[in-house]
């Protein structure tokens, strides 16, 4: 808001400029009529209160406009924080062209737009009503493109302007309509190739999905070189990340490492801690995967003195994910246990539905180390329904894995084939490796349980020397550990 000296200069400039000499000084102020005077005073004075008067109003303008912004991201900071499970590549809250700036962005303008729609948009927001409002948004775009067909194709403004309103519809429906939100996307996407923060949200959609193809085309666009600004670094350094995760989940471990340890350089380079502290949480479970338990136990805890320090819960209830499944590599189950319900009691306190889904998931394995069946069958039930609701098929798959082992536990032996089958068909799918290994693995449970011996002996050589193959010393201790409750050795297969 302009102070009260601001005004005045203001008035005195404006003074000044009518009465300036003009043609070598014909009018001034002294030879002025008196009514010209007169009405200078008064009209100055009318003005200079209209003008204090209107900076009150945009002033009370403003500051609604912030509150009814402020409302809107607290609403939503769960769910777009929520979007972002632990393994994901993901940008700092403050991050210039991240989820949670660009949301913040489209419900400024749209607040300020001359369509009336837009404050809507806002508000239903605000209301939690995310659903509704990317609809409103989405029909704010299709009008916008509407006049865009009406003038020149090579109108470079006026697709920007509509590629805009399609970001702002992505960026609302992101809260909780993966689909809209990617096809509105990818229609800003088509409007304007080369906007980095579009490329970016699109890949995480895609990875939410569970489509890792369309996700690494878009990744490895923004991994190339070429970019200078703080903005465009980060997000290279963010899809290098991406890329890790995908070969990471594909099995092509030193693929991930690699790209892991790339972002990572980029991430100090550029003075990016969060970004840091990320990397070191996706090389953790790398490490762990690998069977390096020192090197993933150091990583979790630099990444949660990290995040401690900034105070920052999310972050933690990924550390604490890390360090618990550290904990459970060095068999310290009850340590385990506190680090994971540690961070359940995060995840419910922030509304984060789906890490609570993962963290119910490891507790669920936990209860089954502990031969808590019922607990662990009931444990898994509760993480397949958020995962259903968040339409997160991957982690479905995970649980139902997990589940069908607790039901092999309690001698359900059909129920058991049939969530497994189920869950290895979608990680088959997905291409999930790492639980396909475990899933293939309960099934020969089943076949040896069944008096199958030779065929789940068979099963569980060739799953033994893939795991070897693909240098995963968790899941070979994983499958040494089925045979070891079994009655049996490595040897013995």
């Amino acid at each position: 808001m302009n102070t009260l000296l601001d005004l005045w200069l203001d008035l005195w400039t404006r003074i000044n400029e009518l009465f300036a000499p003009i043609a070598d000084g014909v009018l001034t102020i002294k030879n002025a009529p008196v009514f010209v005077v007169g009405g200078l005073v008064v009209g100055g004075v009318a003005w200079f209160w209209s003008r204090l008067n209107a900076s009150a109003v945009i002033k009370r303008q403003d500051e609604r406009l912030a509150r009814v912004i402020r409302a809107a991201m607290e609403k939503s900071e769960n769910e777009l924080a929520e979007r972002n499970p632990s393994n994901a590549p993901t940008v700092a809250p403050g991050a210039p062209g991240g989820p949670r700036e660009e949301l913040r962005n489209a419900l400024e303008k749209l607040l300020t737009s001359d369509d009336p729609r837009g404050a809507e948009v806002a508000h239903l927001v605000t209301e939690g009503k995310t659903e509704r409002a990317a609809t409103v948004s989405r029909a704010i775009a299709e009008d916008s493109e509407a006049v865009l067909a009406q003038l020149e194709a090579s109108a470079n403004d006026a697709r920007k302007a509509a590629a805009q309103k399609w970001r702002y519809a992505g960026a609302v429906a992101f809260l909780s309509a993966t689909k809209d939100a990617v096809e509105a996307y990818e229609k800003a996407h088509a409007l304007d190739p080369d906007h980095i923060a579009t490329l970016f949200n699109l890949a995480q959609l895609y990875m939410r999905m569970g489509k890792f193809d369309e996700a690494a085309a878009y990744f490895t666009k923004l991994s190339q070189d070429g970019h200078n600004s703080f903005e465009d670094r980060y997000f290279q350094a963010s899809a290098l990340s991406g890329l890790g995760v995908i070969s990471q989940t594909r099995g092509n471990f030193t693929e991930a490492d690699t790209f892991y340890r790339r972002a990572i350089a980029i991430f100090v380079e550029i003075g990016a801690g969060d970004g840091q502290a990320n990397q070191l949480l996706n090389l953790s479970s790398l490490h762990y995967l690998l069977g390096d338990l020192d090197g993933a136990e150091q990583m979790a805890n630099q990444a949660f003195a990290y995040y401690e320090a900034a105070q920052l819960d999310g972050g933690m209830v990924h550390a604490l994910n890390a360090r618990g499944v550290a904990a459970i590599g060095r068999d310290n189950i009850p340590l385990a246990e506190a680090m994971f319900e540690r961070a359940l009691g995060k995840c419910e306190k922030l509304g984060w539905r789906e890490s609570q889904a993962n963290m119910l998931l490891n507790l669920a394995f936990v209860a089954r180390l502990n031969n808590k069946f019922d607990l662990a069958v009931s444990r898994c039930r509760e993480s397949i329904d958020i995962s259903t609701a968040l339409k997160s098929p991957e982690s479905v798959a995970a649980a139902q894995v997990n589940m069908g082992a607790a039901l092999i536990d309690q001698g359900e032996f059909v129920a058991a084939t049939h969530t497994l089958t189920e869950a290895l068909t979608t990680l088959t799918k997905l291409d999930s490796r790492e639980f396909q290994y475990y899933a293939n693995a309960q099934l020969a449970r089943i076949r040896w349980k069944l008096g199958e011996k030779a065929e789940a002996k068979a099963d569980w050589t060739r799953l033994l020397a893939q795991a070897a193959e693909a240098k995963v010393d968790v899941i070979t201790k994983e499958l040494r550990r089925i045979l070891a409750n079994e009655g049996l050795n490595s040897g013995d297969t």
